[in-house]
């Protein structure tokens, strides 16, 4: 008699590592690629086949189709990415994931792959490395080792826990029911992902059972399409409460898996003949109220075809699955923009109108912070965006010496308001990415983008002291002689070029834009100090009024600082460089 409990604990023991192994495996590969893989989805172009070819590479990496739809979601709520860009990346997502299946099939025609073999080697191996080494690179590529066999530790745990099926007729004729009715299998693949609520462990629970001569040839078919339906739940899940057009995206991904499967499950039955139609008669003419007669009668229907009752190797899933997949983005391809503006209708999304987006940080987005370096870039992308900003309110602040217009001080406020709004939002975000798993740069760069925020921060209070300053003139009723405003001006223009040189050497990452911010911030010292010296003769020959020379020195003092402010902001990025 089979201990089912045991059974139970062993296998979920197994499906646990199996999932943790592949978790510390994929976060190895993101630490390993760094900047480079994460920046592969944001970079998708009109070209569908690159973004498909982007889709499979990044879902290699992260071992997962859902995790590589999310983030898409996340992009396209972000407003980096529209729907016809998304589409080629989801389709590529889905042939991406098809890795993991070859990764444990291996060991059919490698007998040094077995996971009896390999599992305790790479754990060994992997945790040598891990404690040796002296660099994270060195670190990265123990985790990935360490990764793959616990991986395979898993495998053999789930394996091993149902070999006592192999005599059992119950679970013999529950997945000989499966290969019979496409139902019942599309339905067991699509509860058991959305359950795992992920694709790749689904499949690692059907390769168990298969090692097991357990599953048939047609129910591997829909289990598998069923597999491929259920992922999409993650992204619709992820999806709620995102805007229009990232529901959108989500709608694409299952308005893909879903016709590929029925085009795929439709094209098996007409091949093999199977009796579909003969199943669902049993099915309604079934009683009702007698659910376990009708349970039994499922499972018992059509024995005799061969196609449902011959079991599959894992190869023979890893085929299946593969040939699935690309056939199904062969075939959907050419229709891809029509399942996008279908996705649109659904979500109620007008493709011709511009998108919006809503909220203060455009570029954030909380579904990005499971892969960190993709989180990191998008915080250097929106940094980037803050310090345009900044040189908006810097050009306001510089109109007020010369027009103490109303609108113009209220605007300066707002902009000033909204930096500090879009300010909290990053310090949030970033310091909810220090909390995830980074490598020792990424560490690095989340500090130091918290240092570039707050100079840049520093840099707009500069300019409402600037702004604040030049009200007073209205109010003392004075103003700024010719002299004063000619030597603003001066001050005023290698100010901004300070500032410019050092946004576009963060935004590229260009040092010879650093070392131009340097220059100039030395520039701007002696300027001031020697400005600061004739205002003093002015005053003292009356050339010039206590209250505007007071603004006057007031607005040199605070141009200095923005200089050393922008200064502050190279030299991080000197370091970073380093």
């Amino acid at each position: 008699m089979i201990n089912s409990i045991n059974i139970f604990i062993s296998f979920v023991g197994g499906l646990a590592l199996f999932i943790y192994g592949m978790t510390i495996m994929s976060k190895g590969f993101q630490k390993a690629a760094g900047e480079k893989m994460s920046s592969l989805i944001a970079k998708a172009t009109s070209n569908k086949l690159l973004a498909i070819l982007i889709g499979a590479l990044t879902t290699m990496l992260v071992q997962s189709s859902s995790a590589t739809t999310v983030m898409v979601v996340g992009f396209v709520n972000a407003g980096i990415m529209n729907l016809f860009q998304s589409v080629g990346i989801i389709m590529g997502a889905n042939i991406g994931t098809t890795v993991t299946s070859w990764i444990v099939a291996s060991s059919e025609f490698a007998t040094f792959l077995k996971p009896t073999t390999l599992a305790p080697l790479m754990v060994a191996i992997g945790v040598v490395i891990r404690l040796t080494s002296k660099t994270s690179k060195k670190t990265v590529i123990g985790d990935i080792i360490i990764g793959f066999g616990i991986l395979f530790i898993g495998m053999n745990n789930m394996s091993s826990a149902v070999k006592p099926f192999r005599d059992s007729q119950f679970m013999i004729d529950a997945f000989v029911s499966f290969g019979n009715n496409p139902v019942l299998g599309v339905l067991a693949g699509v509860i058991v992902t959305f359950m795992v609520q992920s694709s790749s462990a689904s499949m690692g629970i059907l390769l168990a059972l298969a090692s097991q001569g357990l599953v048939p040839f047609s129910a591997a078919i829909y289990i598998i399409a069923g597999q491929n339906i259920g992922t999409c739940f993650t992204a619709l899940i992820s999806s709620i409460g995102a805007s229009k057009s990232a529901r959108a995206a989500s709608y694409i991904h299952f308005l893909f898996n879903l016709i590929g499967s029925t085009i795929f499950i439709a094209i098996f039955l007409i091949v093999f003949k199977l009796p579909f139609a003969q199943i669902f008669t049993e099915v309604t003419t079934l009683p009702s109220n007698l659910l376990g007669t009708t349970f039994y009668k499922l499972m018992v229907l059509s024995q005799s075809n061969i196609v449902a009752t011959t079991a599959i190797s894992l190869t023979g899933i890893s085929i299946i699955h593969t040939v699935f997949n690309i056939s199904s983005t062969i075939l959907l391809y050419p229709f891809s923009n029509k399942i996008v503006v279908l996705a649109a209708k659904l979500a109620k999304v007008d493709l011709d109108k511009k998108v919006i987006v809503e909220g203060d940080a455009v570029f954030l987005d909380e579904r990005l912070l499971e892969n960190p370096s993709v989180a990191l870039e998008r915080v250097h992308s929106e940094i980037s965006r803050l310090g345009g900003i900044s040189k908006e309110i810097f050009s306001l602040a510089s109109k007020t010496i010369y027009n103490n217009n109303k609108d113009l001080h209220q605007d300066i406020d707002e902009i000033e308001n909204n930096i500090d709004t879009i300010e909290h939002d990053i310090t949030t975000f970033v310091t909810e990415t220090m909390k995830k798993g980074l490598s020792s740069h990424e560490r690095i760069l989340s500090a130091s983008y918290l240092h570039i925020l707050s100079n840049i921060e520093r840099i707009a209070d500069h300019c409402v002291n600037i702004s604040e300053g030049c009200k007073y003139l209205t109010t003392y009723e004075t103003s700024f002689s010719e002299r004063a405003i000619s030597d603003l001006n001066n001050v005023l223009d290698l100010s901004y070029n300070c500032l410019d040189s050092a946004l576009i050497s963060f935004d590229t990452n260009d040092l010879k834009y650093a070392d131009v911010c340097c220059d100039l911030e030395n520039q701007i010292d002696d300027l001031v100090d020697q400005l600061r010296s004739e205002h003093i003769n002015r005053l003292s020959t009356s050339e010039c009024t206590p209250e505007a020379g007071i603004i006057y020195w007031d607005v040199l003092s605070n141009l200095e600082r923005i200089s050393d402010h922008s200064k502050n902001i190279v030299e991080c990025v000197q370091k970073n460089e380093k």
